[in-house]
């Protein structure tokens, strides 16, 4: 009986390592070198970061991506592959395994900072549909999509892909299925697992796309203050829209001279599909540059009202006349004290 017990203790051991490496060698590039070259051909080198996907990150993505919740194999220690060139970061390959009717499916894919879809390629697919899928007519239907864009390709709640929405011949549907769950699965598990990295590269990514001569970001920590709600309260006597302090995240972008050029304001709204996270860039002088609506802009008609806002310098309630505007006004009031304040 002791050797039974003996038996089972050293195989539960060995069974509990094996799960490990296997959780790693499903969430890892077999060959790094090749798949980065091919994903970002001006690459010129790659950072690896490994952080542990936990139970936590797993309730989070079964929650927001019902049924498609990570198994033991995705729990653990993974990494992120950031793809640079020089010294700066291009965008991410991250590599997630998806179960099918074929087996274990593992796709490379390549991310932009923006979290939007860049590229994939199959590292691992026994279907005899992967060159359909792989094909360029369907890949670039995917380019540049976020999480929500991703999820409006499928039939409302269904893992089933609208063909209105996204051409893919019949006999491959199936597998396109698994590429497009695995796509929306892996944005997710980067931005949850990677949260730091994701937005310091986001923040970098943005800044440059609207600013010249950027050196760096830094991000601007607990943005919301005592001096900021005593700001607010003075700009919007009569109530300002309480937006919400949870969602916001603020960073200051800094010139080559070392002056501080603008800051970037994220914060969450109730807008047309639901909770949407809109980021606002404003140049030091306080002039509106642009405005994003980072989960895409549902509705033109919104997008319209936001940026009408675009070019001014909002400081005052009578300059509004909608509600757009009110919201930008608050995030301008923000960025005057976060200026003030701390971008001395």
């Amino acid at each position: 009986m002791k050797n039974i017990i003996r038996l089972l203790s050293i195989y539960l051991v060995l069974f509990s390592i094996s799960e490990s490496a296997l959780a790693e060698a499903y969430c890892a590039l077999r060959d790094p070198v090749e798949t980065i070259n091919r994903l970002y051909p001006s690459s010129t080198s790659y950072k690896s970061i490994v952080k542990v996907i936990n139970e936590d990150v797993r309730r989070t993505v079964g929650q927001t991506l019902p049924p498609n919740s990570l198994h033991f194999s995705e729990l653990g220690k993974h990494t992120l592959y950031v793809v640079m060139q020089s010294d700066q970061p291009l965008g991410y390959v991250h590599v997630r395994s998806e179960q099918s009717e074929w087996g274990l499916v593992e796709i490379a894919w390549a991310i932009n900072l923006d979290l939007t879809a860049r590229d994939f390629r199959f590292q691992r697919c026994r279907s005899r549909y992967k060159n359909i899928v792989e094909h360029s007519d369907f890949r670039t239907q995917l380019i540049g999509r976020n999480y929500r864009q991703l999820a409006d390709l499928f039939i409302q709640d269904s893992l089933r892909l609208d063909t209105a929405k996204i051409a893919i011949d019949d006999s491959a549907r199936a597998l396109a299925e698994v590429v497009v769950r695995s796509g929306m699965k892996t944005l997710l598990v980067t931005e949850l697992g990677w949260r730091a990295e994701v937005k310091q590269n986001s923040f970098l990514y943005n800044a440059k796309k609207y600013f010249e001569h950027v050196s760096r970001i830094e991000i601007l920590q607990s943005p919301i203050d005592d001096l900021v709600i005593e700001k607010l309260n003075t700009v919007f006597s009569a109530g300002h829209p309480g937006t919400g302090w949870s969602g916001v995240d603020a960073a200051k972008v800094v010139g080559f001279d070392g002056a501080t050029i603008g800051v970037l304001y994220r914060n969450t709204l109730a807008l047309d599909n639901g909770i949407e996270t809109l980021q606002w860039t404003i140049a030091a002088d306080g002039t509106i540059v642009n405005i994003d609506n980072l989960d895409g802009w549902s509705s033109p008609l919104t997008r319209a009202a936001f940026q009408n806002n675009l070019g001014q310098v909002l400081n005052s309630v009578d300059q509004c006349s909608d509600r757009a505007a009110l919201f930008t006004l608050e995030a301008s009031t923000v960025v005057s004290v976060l200026l003030e304040a701390r971008a001395k």
